[in-house]
């Protein structure tokens, strides 16, 4: 049986504002990726998912770029 959390611990608390604005730091950055690491990064989740890494990453310059280029690839 899996249990739920009900409660946070004081120290778990405490560390929220720590982690929020970390992640805040990280989706709010406007410098280049490393794409390198990025994509070691993809690869990985991949195959810690039981799944095959894709062949192929295609970058983009921003999320536009990205919309119009999933538009373009469908």
């Amino acid at each position: 049986m899996t249990s739920r959390i009900t409660q946070l611990t004081d120290e778990q608390i405490a560390a929220l504002t720590t982690t929020r604005d970390a992640w805040l730091a990280h989706g709010l950055a406007t410098s280049p990726a490393n794409r390198p690491e990025a994509e070691a990064g993809v690869a990985e989740a991949y195959r810690a998912a039981g799944l095959e890494p894709p062949r192929l990453l295609i970058w983009v310059d921003s999320p536009m770029a990205g919309a119009i280029a999933a538009w373009m690839l469908t």
